[in-house]
């Protein structure tokens, strides 16, 4: 069974960037070097904990005392 593909634009100097680099790491193609950069990028971004509200408060009260927040 074929996968469901969608399909997306991205800007002509992306995807030069991309080009090059796909071409640099030995990949098949530039879409499989998109799909393996995009998993696992989503992968890293699942598995990072998020903070306690504890954490984010401890977070903001200091930033506020350094006069970034007001």
């Amino acid at each position: 069974m074929r996968k469901r593909e969608k399909k997306i634009s991205i800007p002509a100097e992306l995807y030069s960037r991309i080009a090059d680099r796909a071409k640099n790491t030995g990949v098949g193609s530039i879409e499989e070097y998109v799909i393996l950069t995009l998993e696992d990028t989503l992968k890293r971004s699942d598995e990072e904990p998020s903070l306690t509200k504890e954490e984010e408060d401890k977070i903001k009260k200091r930033l506020k005392d350094l006069g970034y927040l007001s």
